[in-house]
């Protein structure tokens, strides 16, 4: 699988159309692999994508308890999945969000390198969508044959053309395009912001 190297990133927009560039989020290989240890947090993330939520109604929609909602909901905000809109909403903080890593080079630089085989995306009509090598987590359907319908609805959101048949590289696919088409073209007019998670 070909890599994107990239050395910029981008703040936080607020874009509502769904034709409109999506907004961005860069997540460490870390942080990426560490949300998905607990199907909660993937629960969470996929209701999230459907609207933006109080952490009380949340707690009853996934029918877990408020100290288990408040916790997972703590640890999402601190590795940068989500944020509060202007009602004190928990929502998702990005459309898109890419994997990086860091490689160092030399004492004197490093590349940050752009994962296309591993990310996650969203939208309100398909879910959130969680990709990596060879699997892919999807809150849109509950039976595989719906889901090469989910990846054509999210590769419309996302104005992105697939050519695969099978899901798991259609969303391979869509993520790849997304960082290569949309997220570069951003970024060599951006600047980075790095914040540390503790």
């Amino acid at each position: 699988m070909s890599r994107n190297i990239i050395k910029a990133s981008l703040t936080f927009q607020d874009l509502k159309a769904a034709k409109k560039t999506p907004r961005f989020r860069l997540l460490s290989e870390y942080i990426f692999e560490s949300t998905f240890r607990s199907d909660y947090r993937f629960k969470i993330l996929n209701a999230l994508a459907e609207r933006n939520f109080y952490a009380s109604d949340l707690a009853s929609h996934l029918g877990i308890s408020r100290t288990a909602i408040y916790r997972h909901l703590s640890m999402l905000e601190k590795y940068g999945w989500i944020g509060r809109d202007e009602e004190n909403r928990y929502a998702l903080i990005a459309d898109v969000f890419l994997v990086f890593r860091v490689i160092p080079r030399s004492k004197e630089s490093m590349n940050i390198e752009i994962l296309t085989d591993k990310g996650a995306f969203a939208s309100k009509r398909s879910g959130f969508v969680v990709v990596k090598p060879n699997a892919h987590l999807c809150g849109g359907c509950d039976a595989a044959s719906n889901c090469l319908k989910i990846v054509k609805s999210m590769a419309r959101h996302f104005n992105v053309k697939i050519r695969s048949e099978t899901p798991a590289k259609a969303f391979i696919e869509i993520l790849a395009t997304l960082a290569s088409r949309d997220f570069i073209k951003i970024a060599r007019k951006s600047y980075m912001v790095l914040m540390g998670a503790e």
